[in-house]
């Protein structure tokens, strides 16, 4: 991972449109890109790498195999690329306040009826919106001594909608079968990109292999086969001998296993690994995964130390505070 925090902060909007555009001008190297910026807008390197994760989150950059940078298809020659970065940052904090817990996060100010948060609730606040959600315009800081924010008027119809949903939505975890589709897809998405950057930092990995081209993702060949990616051992061996299942999470450290994979993984034993991706790393140039060989022997063998193991569902959580080899972190 980059020795960046997110508490190192964020570019400010100039910046982060002038980094939209060198990405568009065909600057894709993270390293490049940073050093341009700090060239053109006197910015940290921190504050730099910080920005192009936040990019990457929100969808406005994407990491191509070879591990270089490109601007979303949707975001090329854009009439004004203020409002497409705004939308795609608006968008994406929306999704992250659709598991929070609203409660009085939001208020009317009864004066002119403005539509006003509380930033002391603000969600996001370690990696840096609320910052954000101010250089583009989505929030506006309130008068000295005001304790809210208000939201500029033009994304208000943007977050009525989402209060709309959020108020329609029932008191129990239950889901229209649109909605279940909707996340079902967003979730096979979320999957399929951590499969590509896996293959993507297997070759890193294997970097020198003659047939290093050859690792690849099954997800559209054998969705079947127990296991999503076929690569080497290492640089020395020729033919596939390592088989990936790729489990990739967010918040909560956890994935669930079917009996087909676990089955496979028996029967592959040490050939079969876990790759366990956070999503929210893999925009982070030197970010490794958890790595498991053989998980049959670690998960049910073994029965290791700071793993919830849910048998009815085949779900596996990690407990805070704990590793893969047992120990208790730091």
């Amino acid at each position: 991972m980059s020795g960046a925090r997110r508490s190192d902060g964020l570019l400010p909007r100039s910046a982060v449109l002038g980094m939209v555009d060198m990405v568009s001008e065909g600057i894709g190297d993270r390293n490049h890109l940073i050093s341009a910026i700090q060239a053109a807008h006197s910015a940290t390197r921190n504050r730099g790498s910080n920005t192009i994760d936040m990019l990457i989150e929100i969808g406005v950059l994407l990491v191509a195999a070879d591990g270089a940078l490109t601007v979303a298809p949707d975001m090329k020659c854009p009439a004004d690329s203020f409002v497409a970065v705004r939308d795609a940052l608006l968008r994406s904090y929306l999704g992250l306040l659709t598991d929070f817990t609203t409660g009085s996060l939001f208020q009317i100010d009864s004066r002119d009826q403005t539509l006003m948060v509380n930033p002391v609730q603000l969600p996001g606040r370690d990696r840096c919106y609320p910052y954000a959600l101010l250089e583009f315009e989505i929030l506006c800081r309130g008068a000295s001594g005001e304790p809210f924010w208000s939201i500029q008027k033009a994304v208000v119809p943007a977050f009525m909608q989402f209060l709309l949903a959020a108020n329609e939505r029932p008191p129990r975890r239950a889901f229209p079968l649109a909605a279940l589709k909707a996340m079902k897809s967003a979730q096979e998405q979320a999957g399929r990109r951590a499969e590509e950057w896996t293959v993507s930092f297997e070759r890193r990995r294997l970097n020198g292999h003659p047939f290093v081209r050859m690792v690849r993702s099954l997800s559209d060949d054998d969705a079947g086969a127990g296991f999503d990616i076929m690569s080497f051992e290492n640089p020395q061996t020729l033919l596939h001998d390592r088989f990936i299942e790729v489990k990739s999470y967010d918040d909560e450290y956890s994935f669930f296993w079917s009996e087909g994979e676990m089955e496979t993984a028996r029967r592959l034993g040490m050939s079969y690994w876990l790759y366990l991706v956070d999503r929210r790393a893999i925009g982070f140039g030197d970010y490794t995964p958890e790595m498991i060989p053989d998980p049959i022997n670690f998960f049910v063998e073994r029965d290791p130390i700071g793993w919830l193991v849910n048998t009815q569902g085949m779900k596996f959580t990690r407990m805070p505070g704990h590793r893969s080899d047992g120990r208790a972190t730091p």
